[in-house]
């Protein structure tokens, strides 16, 4: 199937809100990417071939095409195959979405410091996005804005509007007992959903939803424990901790921490299963 899109391009894009990418989308932090890399796939297996910066680096420039090297990174970045078949951009580049969210959020009468506490960037970033001082993208207005005369958006019904989605892309994100889980947050949603960065802010319906779904990092990776020993289990595969910890990319001590909440799953046969291994590679 022919598409337009390169893998590079679209890997680079997957980096979005990650710790790998600066707030606008303009920035590798390529030397944390390369450590946490090669730190994942040394306990595969001492056949394991690492890869080093420059080759990542070409992944992503679009200047190397080994299908082995591309889905490595892909799946590092938590790719799924069927998102490497058929990839797709947004219509807009990350830094200009960036730009535009900050304007849509102080238009509304957000100040730039209220914005960068908001979504964790400094203001240093969030200003001269909102002013337009990046690059040729000036910021055009039609009235001047006034503190005080924020642009009048109709919350209320943009919550109503969004709320069945959030409902079904909460559920799916979740996910039922066949599929990955993952943790249920607002960003994640409205990336899911195409819809601006922070807008969810705004819509105390959807918050309501999601906020059902919230959980500590220790019972998101009891859940991805349990996921990982049923997908195991259903392969006719060995359950064991090394497994466990290559699938999840999950350190043991953080495992541990993790199994008192894997005894609150339906599944008991599996739960003592897994804490019998703990059990009994502590001995």
């Amino acid at each position: 199937m022919e598409n337009d899109v390169s893998v590079g391009a679209f890997l680079n894009y997957k980096l979005n809100e990650t710790k790998y990418l600066s707030p606008r989308g303009g920035h590798r932090y390529m030397d944390k990417l390369v450590e946490d890399f090669n730190a994942f796939y040394s306990g595969y297996s001492e056949n394991c071939q690492l890869l080093q910066r420059w080759q990542i680096d070409k992944i992503f420039n679009g200047r190397i095409r080994s299908v082995h090297e591309v889905c490595m990174l892909s799946m590092f970045l938590d790719v799924q195959p069927d998102e490497l078949v058929f990839m797709s951009l947004p219509e807009k580049p990350l830094p200009k979405q960036f730009d535009e969210q900050i304007r849509a959020l102080h238009d509304s009468g957000m100040s730039y410091p209220k914005i960068a506490a908001c979504i964790g960037v400094s203001v240093n970033v969030v200003k001269p996005a909102g002013e337009g001082k990046y690059g040729k993208d000036k910021k055009q207005r039609s009235t001047p804005h006034r503190k005080g005369s924020p642009k009048k958006l109709s919350w209320d019904t943009i919550d109503r509007e969004l709320l069945p989605k959030v409902k079904i892309v909460a559920a799916q994100i979740w996910g039922p007992g066949d599929q990955r889980p993952r943790k249920v947050t607002a960003r994640r949603i409205e990336r899911t959903l195409g819809i601006p960065s922070m807008r969810l802010n705004h819509c105390p319906k959807c918050l309501r939803v999601i906020n059902r779904y919230h959980e500590t990092t220790q019972q998101y990776w009891g859940r991805e424990m349990m996921w990982v020993a049923r997908s195991l289990k259903s392969q006719g595969k060995e359950i064991n901790i090394t497994g466990i910890m290559r699938l999840t990319n999950t350190k043991r001590e953080d495992l541990c921490s993790a199994l008192p909440f894997i005894c609150k799953q339906d599944d008991q046969v599996l739960v003592k299963e897994i804490l019998n291994l703990f059990s009994a590679s502590d001995k």
